[in-house]
């Protein structure tokens, strides 16, 4: 059977009950409703690394899914989605107020631009397929949500450019018959094996074409009840496919406050110029030439302003909420009322064989031996950590013994070495313990002997880092091997060794799969990132604690860096693009800005680093570059 985990798989569903019951309502709310005045009467432009979860939003507002949703209103699973439409203006009383035309910008649409023509001759062919395309989406959105087609017709804009007559007629009918003979003499054109002469083309015939100068609204006018106006909007899915020349186009041309219908550019962060992808969300905002705010709404899938710990807690609900959808679509699961992934999954750590336990305690005595520390001081420490570890399960014999070597390596490192036995001088500073102490032992643990440390629903759901596809990917292996466990008859709760196996060795094979511009020098980037920040991670005071998974270069470095045509700007775009990497500017770090270089979660699980977020090792812009060439 269909499996609801497999990445991307909202895109094959053809059903809308069936690709409703995989949306979760989180992301509307997240991203969508805290601009809800600015989306339907300017352009707008949706950003996003791949997986994101672009085009699902594309599918939300078509016309039929939005009444598929309301005809599902009654049902508790759908109730929190519907309420997250309402909100943002696509539905009100049980009906949709929207009707979404989703084009996916595929090469019938770049075809255009290898044509023998001047650009201005090819983007206005552009234009007019684009509204070809949308009018017919439209229709069949209307058609398959069910509506008499008779009782349709268009809302005239009282200024605009292009007559009924031009674009077909004020039925909907007509005016798909119109839509598909412009796409017909289009294709023509494109599709020819000679291209015909300039004074061949139809170009007077295609300048009439504008619908979307023609159109205001649609008004559903049924016999048994009143009138109601629906909102057009037309949505670009996948825009990044077009030639870069075509999208500088389109973005002017759909800007424009005089077309009638929304209109939403969604694309891949590939489309934009270096100094957006790179900079942050203001500096977007305020791109020059034209008054942003009045012209243009930015919605950025990932890294926006709400903070990092913000997005974080968001996701982890996304994550619940669509796990908890594709279990109950699974049989194995559903029937044993299995549907909550989290109870799913082991969160305790198991403890050390006797041997690792052994080989901790001899390192501390080794240490002891070696420092000439007191044997009171490391009874001292021993008893500190017992005490902390108090009715906290996580807190394992093993955990325990590195905890306190973590403090010995402290105390070494905070006084002077002792020439005398009975001598226990006082550390500079106070030793402490606190969780993230505790995050960097069971790290070091990992490492040192195999224990595991990425288990639990939140480490899943982390590892993810925010990417609707990357969760969907760990999850289905996750449930593939929950599912085996279950129909060998072996229980149905994965181990904590098993899922960290399974998370390290999924996170690998995506970093494997890269394949994007600029890959090969963004993988020797992030694998210099990661020695750095493991090595850091692993020396025995643990200096960051719970460890490290970034680089911080100077503030001013960074800024340099962005004036110049340096190849590590493209590699950085390329990086965060593709969810390589995430840049954080401005960060202040002992009364000095910083720029910080964060692995994605893939990366942080296949090199084992803390999936905590802060941990960082300060670096130059010379060595970042450097790091490109192999160098250490």
């Amino acid at each position: 059977m269909f499996n609801p985990f497999l990445k991307r798989a909202s895109e094959h569903l053809r059903d809308d009950v069936a690709f409703l019951a995989t949306v979760s309502a989180v992301p509307v709310r997240a991203y969508v409703a805290p601009k809800m005045s600015a989306l339907f009467d300017r352009l707008v432009i949706f950003t996003g690394t791949p997986g994101s979860g672009k085009t699902t939003f594309a599918k939300l507002l078509r016309f039929s899914t939005l009444a598929t949703l309301n005809r599902l209103a009654t049902l508790p699973e759908h109730r929190e989605l519907l309420d997250a439409m309402s909100q943002i203006g696509a539905t009100a009383n049980g009906l949709p107020q929207i009707a979404g035309s989703r084009l996916p910008m595929d090469p019938r649409y770049r075809e255009i631009w290898e044509l023998p023509y001047s650009a201005e001759l090819r983007n206005r062919f552009l234009a007019r397929l684009i509204q070809a395309r949308a009018v017919q989406e439209w229709v069949s959105g209307f058609k398959d949500a069910g509506l008499d087609l008779e009782t349709v017709t268009v809302v005239p804009r009282a200024a605009g450019s292009a007559t009924l007559e031009s674009i077909g007629g004020e039925t909907v009918g007509e005016l798909a018959r119109r839509a598909k003979s412009v796409e017909s003499s289009i294709f023509k054109i494109t599709r020819a094996l000679v291209p015909p002469n300039e004074a061949d083309l139809p170009v007077d015939e295609l300048d009439a074409y504008d619908p979307f100068s023609a159109i205001e609204a649609f008004r559903h006018s049924p016999k048994d009840s009143k009138p109601r106006d629906i909102k057009p909007l037309v949505l670009l899915d996948d825009a990044h496919d077009l030639h870069p020349k075509q999208y500088e186009f389109m973005e002017g041309w759909l800007r424009q406050r005089e077309i009638g219908p929304a209109r939403w550019i969604l694309t891949r962060l590939d489309v934009l110029g270096s100094q957006e992808v790179l900079g942050d969300e203001d500096e977007t905002d305020a791109k020059a030439g034209f008054e942003a705010q009045r012209e243009l709404t930015y919605i950025r899938l990932q890294g926006g302003k709400k903070g990092r710990g913000g997005e974080r807690s968001e996701f982890r609900s996304m994550a619940a909420d669509i796990s908890k959808r594709a279990l109950t679509q699974l049989d194995t699961f559903s029937r044993k009322g299995l549907v909550n992934l989290s109870s799913l999954l082991e969160t305790n750590m198991p403890e050390l064989s006797e041997k690792a336990l052994a080989d901790l305690e001899a390192a501390i005595e080794k240490h002891r031996f070696e420092k000439n520390v007191n044997l009171d001081r490391v009874t001292a420490i021993l008893s500190e950590v017992e005490t902390f570890a108090t009715n906290k399960a996580d807190m394992t014999h093993g955990v325990k013994l590195k905890v306190a070597s973590i403090l010995l390596h402290r105390y070494t490192g905070r006084t002077q070495t002792s020439l005398f036995d009975d001598e226990d001088p006082e550390p500079s500073r106070e030793l402490s313990i606190g969780p993230e102490v505790i995050v960097g032992a069971k790290l070091q643990l990992m490492h040192e002997t195999g224990a595991p440390f990425y288990y639990g629903f939140s480490d899943l759901a982390d590892g993810s880092w925010e990417n609707a596809q990357q969760f969907l990917t760990f999850a289905a292996a996750i449930v593939d091997a929950i599912e085996t466990k279950i129909i060998r008859d072996r229980g149905h709760i994965l181990d904590a060794a098993e899922q960290n196996k399974i998370l390290r060795k999924v996170a690998r094979s995506l970093v494997d799969e890269w394949n994007f511009p600029f890959s090969t020098e963004v993988k020797l980037l992030t694998d210099w990132i990661a020695q750095v920040a493991l090595a850091r991670t692993m020396l025995p005071n643990a200096p960051l604690s719970a460890g490290a998974n970034s680089v911080a270069i100077p503030q001013e470095q960074f800024d340099a860096l962005k004036e110049s045509n340096d190849k590590l700007l493209s590699v950085l775009k390329y990086g965060v693009a593709y969810n390589a990497i995430s840049i954080l500017t401005k960060r202040s770090i002992k009364n000095r800005l910083w720029t910080i270089l964060e692995l994605g979660g893939p990366l942080v699980l296949m090199h084992g680093l803390p999936l905590r977020r802060g941990g960082t090792v300060h670096k130059t812009l010379k060595e970042l570059q450097a790091s490109m060439r192999g160098n250490d």
